[in-house]
């Protein structure tokens, strides 16, 4: 396994930790930290840090984005999804 290889030079760790967090069922913690060259000690603190403020954001503001794309039919572009957030909701 060559994991290592799916990454670029300026992936950042997150990016590496849930990599390790989707597949360490399969393939185990320590192999996927040591073909990463992540630490596990860091993986396993990214795991016990409550979620960001940040996301939590990300995900009301995505669930409000498929919505209007659902209420819509599945027809509204990126522009008509944009202005249907600045409107109060109906």
């Amino acid at each position: 396994m060559r994991g290592s290889r799916l990454f670029r030079a300026g992936d950042d760790l997150v990016c590496r930790f849930r990599f390790v967090a989707e597949y360490r069922h399969a393939y185990g913690v320590k192999r996927l930290c040591r073909v990463l060259k992540v630490p596990r000690s860091g993986f396993y603190a990214s795991q016990a840090r409550p979620v960001s403020q940040r996301s939590d954001l990300d995900a009301l503001l995505t669930a409000s984005i498929v919505e209007i794309y659902n209420r819509s039919r599945c027809t509204y572009g990126a522009p008509r999804v944009h202005a249907e957030l600045g409107r109060p909701y109906r």
